[in-house]
Parts: C-alpha cells; structure tokens; sequence
C-alpha cells in the first residue's frame, strides 16, 4: 500500500452544519459545538488570537483547554471560544488544507 496525501476542504451544509471532505472521497458531519475549536484550528484558528481582556497583563496562552472548555487560567468562557471558531469556519468554507489525521492515508 502506498501512503497519499490527503487533502481536505471544509463545507457548510446548514448553519451550525459543517462538512469536510476528503480527496480520497470519504466525509463526515460535525455537529458538536465542542468540536468546533478543533475542526477551526485544523483549518488555521489561533485559539491564542481571542483574549478576555487584552489591556490586563500578558496575553493568556490558553494552554489549559482546546476550547473546548472554559480556559483555567483566564477564565475565558467556552461559549466564546465556540463562537469565535463558528465565525472563523462560516468564514473559511471552501478553504483545503492537509488532513492531519481525521482520514487514513492508504490506498
């Protein structure tokens, strides 16, 4: 079996209904709110771009979550880290990137 390069290119079917497909032709939904960081950093999203207060202290790396939950250190709401990941993927529909693992690389 010879490994290929997989490509993948985010779509929205429905709002809050994104897709991705594969150049190897499979796909899959994502539905789950706290999935959406993920997906969105796969696609480019800094998680480290949204800040609570920018004008207190240094900026906080939000090394504690994926965005998936509040971050410990800051305290950042997980609706926010969702909310900007949802704008950052309506945004980027269309966009191809390399699969980083979601699909299997062989033939």
């Amino acid at each position: 079996m010879t490994k290929k390069a997989v490509k993948i290119e985010l779509t929205m079917a429905q709002p809050d209904l994104f897709v991705v497909i594969a150049n190897n032709g499979k796909s899959f939904v994502v539905q789950q709110e706290t999935d959406l960081p993920g997906l969105a950093s796969t696609f480019g999203w800094d998680i480290r771009a949204l800040q609570k207060n920018a004008r207190m202290g240094p900026p906080c790396r939000h090394g504690g979550t994926d965005g998936s939950i509040d971050c410990p250190v800051c305290k950042l709401p997980v609706e926010e880290f969702i909310e900007s990941a949802r704008q950052f993927l309506m945004a980027h529909q269309g966009s191809i990137v390399s699969d980083l693992g979601y699909f299997d690389e062989t033939d």
